[in-house]
Parts: structure tokens; C-alpha cells; sequence
């Protein structure tokens, strides 16, 4: 579930505001659009930041450098 936790969040959070964006008007139209939005909004973010697993790996020392 770890692994997939948030990948699940996120699809049911744009599944529902598919689903209200069809059925709802007025305000329920304004929650769907925050709720398909919030994962676009993360992907630009993760975008913007360069977040890759090598990128927030530490680095490690040269051994052939002479420090």
C-alpha cells in the first residue's frame, strides 16, 4: 500500500471531480475543478523541482579526488 498509496489518491481525486464536474453546478463545479487540478498542480510542482530518486540521493565522495 505504500507504494501505491498515493498514485490511488490521486486517481480517485480526479475520478471525483470528473463525477461532479458532470453532475454538479454552481459550487460543486468549483470543488471539481480543485479536485482535478490538485494532481496536475503536483506534477508541475515535482516538475519544477527536479524531484528524481537521483536527485535527492546523497552524494557520494570521489575516491579518486585528493581532498
Amino acid at each position: 500500500m505504500r507504494v501505491y498509496g498515493m498514485p490511488a489518491l490521486l486517481s480517485v481525486l480526479s475520478v471525483a471531480g470528473l463525477v461532479l464536474a458532470l453532475t454538479g453546478d454552481g459550487l460543486v463545479d468549483a470543488v471539481a475543478v480543485v479536485l482535478v487540478g490538485f494532481p496536475l498542480a503536483l506534477i508541475v510542482r515535482s516538475f519544477l523541482r527536479g524531484r528524481s530518486p537521483s536527485a535527492t540521493a546523497p552524494a557520494r565522495p570521489d575516491p579518486e579526488s585528493k581532498d
